[in-house]
């Protein structure tokens, strides 16, 4: 097999002039003395001055979702409500086929006067149902017609780990809450395979286009069926699938164990919840939410559940990630996982883990990973401030997680927050959005730029067994290129020459930009 000799670039490991791959793999790292060995078959890429650092690896990806929302309305968190309404009007007037679903997300109601109405929805949607799902995807506000569709109404009750909103008089408002919100998508009509291979491959090629070589996709089963029928040619991305923990059973009997797949795509492990969000109020709280009388959150899992299901994906080799944000949450998941580290990958993970007590920090254990999400810090600064208080010095501390010695992977929960690995580095060092330095986090819990970095490089393998995330010879053959060294920049705080410039993936270029 042909060799690839890239050429005209820099590193931070010094002297390095030509790096060699084939095979997905690093051959061989040297000086411009290397050519010499190059053979009439191999080829060669003038990398044209990039700055060359691993991959990036996302470590939470909705990878389906995201490539819908390329589809569908969105709406920005910080739309008012009149404005979602024209949003909504706007898209209704647009759509040829009468009756269909309009479906969208993203919109924030905590800067509005009054929670979403189903009625006001259905005086804008022309007879169309709507649904739109709430910035953090925890909730979804419904019009009439398409409460009447789901059947939800008066007497409708919730399902288990779910709300439904109602008025004084018991109707439902429009508005529903977490696995409210999972049984209604799944009482819609599913789209086609070859919508969700569509969308899965777009959604694969923006985040290409960001330097992102490989994902941790949180999927549902008819995800991972789609991702199976994409060619392995235009499969731009690396995807690890995690499952919902119902599929546990199923994969067992089917003789499934952690790591079944190939090198583009295989099966990681499971997810199950302890909580919702903090946009929806349905965290799991120690303590209530200010202004929100006793509500602590909605709790969806009990402690002999999760040992449950920590035990039997611990026996078939499969990582569970529990998403836990609230700091009740994150202390059950913590509990809950301490039985079963050990050293074996993939490692098991607390997902987002944005509300971290100072009780729970010597909880965490060097082979617990933490999945944290640096962009949600911008969305989430005014909300935390409102209903957390003085807890909200304790979140997003990636600092203290690192001094713990536990594995950090970052990724941006795409698409309830952008995928782009910039605006994740910047918040993870800088606790503020380059646009708002005011709004900014405390700042004992920032990482340096080196140690942002190697929460989407070096530790996402680790955790996940995985030989890439570093430039060495017989690592994956995954980089990221970049304008200018992104530590320098991230140092000097030059937001503007922080540019992605290329993704490599397995040895090869899956997106360049247009120099």
């Amino acid at each position: 097999m042909p060799n690839t000799y890239w050429v005209n670039f820099s590193c931070s490991a010094p002297g390095v002039q030509v790096m060699v791959t084939g095979q997905g793999r690093i051959v061989e790292l040297g000086t411009l003395s290397l050519m010499a060995s190059r053979n009439v078959t191999d080829q060669v890429i003038d990398l044209e001055q990039a700055f060359v650092t691993p991959g990036f690896w996302d470590s939470h990806f909705h990878l389906l979702e995201y490539g819908r929302s390329f589809r569908q309305l969105v709406i920005d968190p910080n739309q008012s409500y009149s404005s979602v309404l024209e949003s909504v009007h706007s898209r209704a007037a647009r759509e040829n086929v009468s009756g269909v679903w309009i479906l969208g997300g993203g919109w924030n109601p905590h800067q509005w006067q009054h929670d979403p109405r189903a009625v006001d929805l259905s005086s804008v949607s022309m007879g169309h149902p709507v649904l739109l799902f709430s910035h953090d995807y925890h909730s979804a506000w419904i019009n009439q017609e398409g409460l009447q569709l789901l059947g939800i109404g008066i007497q409708t009750p919730a399902v288990s780990g779910g709300v439904i909103e109602r008025d004084v008089h018991g109707r439902p408002t429009g508005v529903i809450r977490e696995n409210q919100v999972g049984w209604a998508v799944s009482h819609m009509e599913p789209p086609s395979l070859e919508d969700n291979i569509h969308d899965l491959t777009q959604g694969m090629r923006h985040a290409a286009r960001l330097g992102i070589v490989g994902v941790t996709a949180i999927e549902q089963p008819e995800s991972l069926f789609a991702l199976q029928s994409i060619t392995e040619d235009t499969f731009p991305l690396k995807v690890e699938v995690m499952l919902p923990h119902h599929t546990l059973n199923a994969m067992e009997q089917m003789g499934i164990r952690g790591g079944f797949g190939t090198n583009r795509l295989r099966i990681k492990g499971v997810k199950l919840f302890w909580d919702g969000a903090l946009g929806s109020r349905t965290a799991w709280m120690k303590q209530p939410y200010l202004g929100d009388g006793p509500n602590r959150g909605v709790p969806v899992m009990d402690a002999e559940t999760a040992s449950g299901i920590l035990g039997q994906a611990t026996r078939l080799n499969l990582a569970v990630a529990m998403h836990a944000i609230g700091d009740e949450a994150v202390h059950q998941a913590l509990l809950a996982v301490a039985p079963y580290v050990s050293d074996q990958v993939p490692h098991h993970r607390v997902e987002h883990a944005q509300l971290l007590s100072d009780d729970d920090l010597p909880r965490i254990q060097s082979q617990v990973a933490l999945s944290m999400q640096p962009v949600h810090m911008i969305d989430d600064y005014p909300i935390a401030r409102r209903y957390w208080g003085d807890r909200w010095r304790q979140a997003f501390r990636f600092g203290s997680v690192v001094r713990q010695n536990a594995l950090l992977l970052f990724g941006s929960d795409a698409p309830i927050a952008s995928p782009d690995v910039r605006l994740g580095l910047w918040m993870a060092v800088h606790r503020a959005p380059p646009d708002q330095p005011q709004a900014c986090w405390p700042l004992e819990e920032k990482l340096t730029p080196r140690a942002a970095m190697e929460a989407y490089t070096r530790w996402p393998a680790v955790a996940d067994g995985r030989r890439s995330g570093l430039i060495q010879p017989g690592y994956a053959a995954d980089f990221t290129l970049w304008r200018y060294d992104p530590v320098e920049m991230l140092t000097q705080q030059s937001w503007e020459n922080l540019e992605v410039l290329g993704t490599v993936v397995n040895g090869h270029l899956v997106w360049r930009h247009n120099t």
